[in-house]
């Protein structure tokens, strides 16, 4: 998040979290939070898992990983993670705000809002 200067109204992110190694994760919430102005909202938009998404392969850090082929034939292990609410809420539990998640499942995809409070722009995890 450091490479891009600034203070923004709001951070959208499409098909982005879902690849977010687990033991970074908290890093990755806590500078997007920092990057936001105090009660802007952060806004994920992902994927749900289709009838063959889950490959049932995970590392040694819990990440769920999915093989993806190129046109070109070559393949590669990637991060996929598709998360379920309590998920979420358990992402977003070490700091103070608001999650909302909305599913679409017409179209395979979630949103989770996180709205901070605008009182405590001090976004290190409550742990």
């Amino acid at each position: 998040m450091d490479l891009i200067p600034g203070i923004f109204d709001a951070i959208l992110s499409v098909d982005w979290l879902a690849h977010v190694p687990l033991s970074q994760m908290e890093e990755f919430l806590s500078g997007a939070l920092r990057r936001v102005r105090p009660g802007s909202p952060l806004m994920f938009i992902d994927q749900l898992h289709g009838e063959h998404s889950l490959s049932g392969v995970f590392d040694a850090e819990g990440n769920h990983i999915q093989e993806r082929v190129l046109p070109d034939g070559s393949a590669f292990r990637v991060i996929k993670h598709f998360f379920r609410d309590e998920q979420l809420a358990n992402l977003f539990s070490g700091f103070s705000g608001e999650l909302r998640i909305q599913r679409f499942p017409e179209c395979r995809r979630i949103i989770a809002i996180f709205m901070p409070s605008k009182n405590d722009h001090d976004f290190t995890p409550n742990t």
